[in-house]
């Protein structure tokens, strides 16, 4: 039998498509953090009309930079992946694990890392290679604009960036002019220094077509270090597992 990653799976993993982190002082307890915790709920409306709904946990380990996936419906299923790519899919009521590298399933591409790095101001834009173009004011908002660097300038020609007190709120990213995603951040809450959005919309256009495709994250009940639950933090795919390939 071959497993499967789920639609889920790769939108969270791959969620952005691009060192360490050692920890912040936080307002809980004034220690530096090193791990942290959010349940996870992520509804996906499919252009279809279809409906997807999945929940669970996403855990960041900010010492060895290795973020786990824990998901309990609609199929239960792990996800392990690290600042290299390398990406670990375990279905638990198989016994079976897929493994796979790509540099877009980066611990360093992911959200939280944008952020807790302190790389929130152009969501790692920079690091990434694009350059600013263009910017602008709009009352309390900052747009600016940013061209991509050669390697991807087939799949994008520029990303609009728009921030509020140096918080972002939404960014665009468009091919040949055409809008083809964009991504709204909402309901900041603050983690001694750094600000974290609990609400994340995504939306993907379907070129060609008017249609798209919406999937919205929830982040809640963070937990930080100590916390954090043993079985989270120690959780290992076990070695007797089978290895597949996907398809």
């Amino acid at each position: 039998m071959i497993f499967k990653p789920t639609v889920h799976a790769y939108t969270i993993v791959g969620f952005f498509l691009f060192s360490l982190i050692f920890g912040f002082k936080n307002k809980y307890n004034l220690e530096l953090i090193k791990e942290i915790v959010f349940d996870v709920e992520v509804k996906k409306t499919l252009s279809s009309n279809k409906y997807t709904k999945s929940t669970g946990f996403i855990y960041y380990n900010f010492i060895k930079n290795e973020m786990l996936l824990g998901f309990k419906d609609p199929v239960k299923s792990f996800i392990k992946t690290n600042q290299f790519g390398e990406i670990k899919i375990y279905d638990p009521k198989n016994n079976e694990v897929m493994i796979t590298q790509n540099v877009m399933y980066s611990t360093k591409g992911h959200l939280m890392y944008y952020f807790f790095s302190q790389s929130q101001k152009d969501l790692g834009l920079s690091k990434m290679g694009f350059v600013q173009n263009n910017r602008k004011f709009d009352g309390q908002y900052e747009i600016s604009e940013w061209i991509p660097p050669v390697s991807i300038s087939k799949q994008l020609n520029k990303v609009l960036l728009v921030t509020k007190y140096q918080l972002p709120t939404l960014i665009e990213y468009y091919k040949n002019e055409t809008i083809i995603k964009k991504t709204y951040f909402s309901d900041y809450q603050k983690f001694g220094q750094i600000s974290f959005p609990l609400k994340v919309v995504e939306i993907d256009y379907i070129i060609g077509k008017k249609d798209s495709s919406i999937t919205y994250t929830i982040y809640s009940n963070p937990r930080i270090n100590s916390n954090i639950e043993p079985e989270i933090k120690n959780f290992e795919i076990p070695s007797n597992a089978k290895v597949t390939t996907a398809k």
